[in-house]
């Protein structure tokens, strides 16, 4: 997944090939996901040229939206560890169901 951007605009979108993709627009982030939409939707382009009235031109079709709420950020903390080993030996051997209790497991 490689975050495509467009540094002029302050704007970038990561993953949007995946169920929950990630815009920023300006200074606002987005999370978003992707839903069926009733019929079909049509995207059309808009033509100028000099002296002529704008036209519109097909350009893509899709079944599919992209809902997009606001997201605000925050820092992450330093996560906190418990190390069970430590518990159980400053604890005594009585404690050995309160031990397995607190082990946490890595996934």
């Amino acid at each position: 997944m490689e975050a495509q951007t467009n540094s002029s605009d302050g704007e970038w979108e990561e993953g949007l090939d995946t169920p929950n993709p990630v815009v920023q627009i300006g200074s606002h982030i987005f999370s978003g996901q992707y839903e069926s939409d009733i019929g079909t939707s049509i995207i059309l382009e808009e033509i100028t040229a000099e002296g002529q009235p704008p036209q519109l031109k097909y350009l893509c079709h899709t079944d599919k939206k992209l809902l997009l709420k606001r997201a605000f950020l925050q820092n992450k903390e330093k996560p906190i560890t418990i190390d069970a080993d430590e518990i159980e030996d400053s604890l005594g051997e009585d404690t050995d169901s309160f031990a397995e209790a607190m082990r946490v497991s890595e996934n």
